[in-house]
C-alpha cells in the first residue's frame, strides 16, 4: 500500500470514528429529549408512574433536586432530629414525644396518586401485620409538601378511614421539610408541577434508632413476624424486634 492510500485509509478511520462519537452524542440528546416529549405530553395515571419512574431513574438529569444527596442517619431519629412539626389536629409535634415506642415512619403528600397510595397500603398491612404480634406501634406519616395544611391532613385521613389514634400526619416548614427529609435519606426531586420521591418505610425501635428498612426490593418483608413467633402475648412490649 503507498503512503497516499494509507493517510486516506486512516483518514477515513479517522472520520467514522468522530462521525460515530457525534452519533452517539446526538442518540443521547435525543433520547432525553424525546423522553421528556413523552412524559408532558402522556396523561392520566400511566403518566404519573412513567415520570416517577423516568425521574428516579435519570434524576438529575431531567428533574430539579430538591433533597438528593444522602447525609449520616442520626443514631437516636426521635431524639436526635428536634424538628417542629404541625399534625393534622393543628398541634404542635415533635418526634421525641414517641421517644421509648416502636415506630413506623414515612414521608408521603396527600396529592400523590402512585407510591404514596402503595406506601399507606402497606404501613396498614404493617400495623395488621403488628396488631397479631401484639406489638403496639406508632405510625407517622410526614408531608413531603410543606403547603399542606393540617386540615388537608384530616380529610385526607377520613378519605382513607385512617382513624386510628396511633397515627400521626405532620407537615412542617420547607427549611424543616427538606432538612429532615436529607437526615433521614428521604431524596426527592421536582419535575414541571411534579414531586417525585421513591418508596421507603422505617422502623424505629424504642430506642430511637432505625431497626429496619422497607424498600422496592424488600418492599413484602413483614417487621413483625418474627415477633410474633418469638414473643409471648404477656411480654410484647418487652419484645426487641
Amino acid at each position: 500500500m503507498d503512503l497516499n492510500a494509507r493517510h486516506h485509509g486512516t483518514s477515513d478511520a479517522s472520520s467514522n470514528e468522530v462521525a460515530a462519537r457525534h452519533l452517539r452524542a446526538d442518540t443521547r440528546t435525543l433520547s432525553t429529549d424525546v423522553i421528556a416529549t413523552t412524559v408532558r405530553s402522556a396523561a392520566g395515571g400511566a403518566a404519573r408512574l412513567m415520570l416517577g419512574l423516568l425521574c428516579l431513574g435519570l434524576c438529575p438529569a431531567l428533574c430539579q433536586p430538591v433533597v438528593y444527596a444522602a447525609a449520616p442517619i442520626p443514631a437516636n431519629v426521635l431524639n436526635e432530629l428536634p424538628y417542629d412539626w404541625q399534625d393534622e389536629h393543628g398541634e404542635a409535634s415533635r418526634l421525641s414525644q414517641w421517644s421509648g415506642k416502636t415506630v413506623l415512619l414515612t414521608m408521603a403528600y396527600p396529592t400523590c396518586r402512585q407510591t404514596c397510595s402503595y406506601a399507606l397500603h402497606r404501613l396498614e398491612e404493617l400495623q395488621q401485620s403488628a396488631d397479631r404480634a401484639g406489638t403496639p406501634i406508632e405510625v407517622v406519616v410526614i408531608s413531603y409538601d410543606p403547603k399542606i395544611s393540617p386540615g388537608t391532613w384530616s380529610i385526607y385521613r377520613r378519605h382513607h378511614h385512617l382513624d386510628r389514634t396511633n397515627w400521626h400526619f405532620l407537615t412542617g416548614s420547607t427549611a424543616t421539610t427538606q432538612q429532615f427529609a436529607k437526615a433521614l435519606q428521604f431524596p426527592y426531586w421536582l419535575y414541571d408541577e411534579h414531586l417525585v420521591h421513591d418508596f421507603k418505610i422505617l422502623l424505629i425501635g424504642p430506642d430511637g434508632q432505625i431497626a429496619k428498612t422497607l424498600t422496592w426490593a424488600t418492599r413484602n418483608d413483614d417487621f413483625f413476624t418474627a415477633a410474633a413467633l418469638s414473643c409471648p402475648p404477656s411480654d410484647a412490649q418487652g419484645c426487641k424486634l
